[in-house]
Formats: C-alpha cells, sequence, structure tokens
C-alpha cells in the first residue's frame, strides 16, 4: 500500500535546484533513508514532502490524495515530523512536552486524557528517559531532549515518519537502540519512514529503500542493495571511498 508518492516532483530553494522528475513511492512497511552533501537540500524536500512550503512542479500524494488538499489537522494526525532543529521557547516538563504528540487529535479546550498520559510514559520509558517526566526541558543534554522528541513523534503515532537527522546529539548506545526501535515499528505495524541520514553504515542498517540527492537536482532511488555501491558514493559524496566485509555486512569507510 502506496502511503506516500511523488509525480515528476520538482523542488528548489534559493534558485538551487534539489530534485526535478521526481518519481517515488514510500508503501507500507518500508524504511527510506535520504543521502546526500551537506546543502544538497535533504532538509527541504523531507520538508515538502510533509506539505510544508511550496513546490516548483509536480505532485506530493499521501493515501492517493493530493497533501496540498489535506488540512493541517488531517496531516497533523497521520504524518509525524521530526525537524532537525526544535527550539522550546517556554518552560515546560518532559511528560507535557511529549502530550503535545496527542494533540492533533484533541479538540479545542480538551485536555489529555489519562490513556494519553499512560502512552506518553511509556513513550518515554522507551526512550530511555524512564523517570524523567517532571524534569524541566531547559535542563535536558542535546540527546536527551533528542530522545525527548522522538518519543513525542511515538505519541503521535502517525502513519508515515518523516525524520531530520534523528541520530543528532545521540551516544553510539542510543543511536542503534533508537533506530532499532523506530524501524521495528515501522515494520511491525505496517508505517511508513523517510529519514535523512550521514552515516552510510547506520543507513546500509536499517534502511531497506535509498534517495540520493546529486548536484542540480539528480537523484537515484530504490531497494538499498540497487543503490548502496562505490561509484554512486563516490558520486555523491566526490570523495574516494572502500569498504570492510563484517559479520553485519559491508562497511563503508572513507579513504
Amino acid at each position: 500500500m502506496s502511503l506516500l508518492s511523488t509525480k515528476n516532483l520538482a523542488v528548489s530553494i534559493a534558485g538551487k535546484q534539489i530534485c526535478h522528475d521526481l518519481s517515488l513511492n514510500i508503501e507500507a512497511g518500508q524504511c527510506w533513508g535520504i543521502l546526500g552533501k551537506n546543502g544538497a537540500g535533504k532538509t527541504t524536500l523531507l520538508h515538502r514532502l510533509a506539505g510544508l512550503g511550496n513546490i516548483d512542479n509536480g505532485e506530493i500524494l499521501f493515501n492517493n490524495t493530493p497533501i496540498n488538499t489535506l488540512s493541517h489537522r488531517k496531516i497533523a494526525q497521520h504524518i509525524g515530523v521530526l525537524f532537525q532543529h526544535q527550539d522550546d521557547p517556554f518552560p515546560g516538563t518532559v511528560l507535557e512536552s511529549t502530550l503535545i504528540g496527542r494533540h492533533p487529535y484533541l479538540k479545542p479546550w480538551q485536555w489529555e486524557s489519562d490513556e494519553d498520559i499512560q502512552q506518553a510514559t511509556t513513550a518515554l520509558q522507551q526512550v530511555d528517559l524512564n523517570g524523567f517526566e517532571s524534569r524541566q526541558i531547559q535542563t535536558l543534554s542535546g540527546g536527551e531532549h533528542q530522545r525527548m522528541n522522538i518519543a513525542t513523534l511515538l505519541v503521535q503515532d502517525p502513519q508515515l515518519m518523516l525524520l531530520d537527522e534523528p541520530t543528532n546529539h545521540l551516544d553510539l548506545h542510543h543511536q542503534m537502540s533508537i533506530l532499532k526501535l523506530i524501524t521495528d515499528k515501522i515494520k511491525t505495524e505496517n508505517k511508513g519512514l523517510m529519514m535523512v541520514m550521514h552515516d552510510i553504515n547506520l543507513a546500509a542498517r536499517f534502511c531497506d529503500h535509498l534517495l540520493m540527492i546529486f548536484e542540480d537536482g539528480e537523484t537515484l532511488h530504490g531497494s538499498t542493495d540497487e543503490i548502496l555501491h562505490r561509484k554512486y558514493i563516490e558520486k555523491l559524496y566526490q570523495h574516494p571511498v572502500n569498504t570492510i566485509e563484517s559479520p553485519h555486512g559491508t562497511v563503508w569507510i572513507p579513504t
């Protein structure tokens, strides 16, 4: 089942072409990664797929419906976005912030239910923030804050997750545990995932499909086995790479 699809999509920002004639399908159960150099437009494209901002040409469809015809509330109920940078201008606790994930489902002036609070508490436990419910968010480290943001997304429980560098600020242990948590949820609950990544090896391990963004709007997408080859990686990053075989598969290293 196709969750999100693009047809002849063209996107640019500040005169820079990010993609043109991009046609892809993100299907239920699939985990996609976006790879590209700094400034390639990965974040911009991710935002456009969420219905944020204008496109130059083509279509973006969610469940076969043009995304620009859906209400903001409907989009928020079905698509969850993890932004690369998130500010917290107002004070609040970790639990209060995590409960924001339930807001798309509440009526005006409706308070969160006991069930909502239990969902938030469970999500915080899943991201290793058990006991942090009463902590002020301004006291969190960068990694703790990132895990709280991911817990908020889990509480939102969208059909499609669009994540911008989900491993930002995370140590090695939490990189692996968070990516496993998210990708297991996608597969077992038949949801969809697309995430911007910088680590080729993490992309190879957790993504079954990849989208590469080159220069001048050129893109390449397909299954990870089809796309993750030296000629494409070296073209993408304009740097030579080598490989080492490990029990977990091929490891990519710069040379």
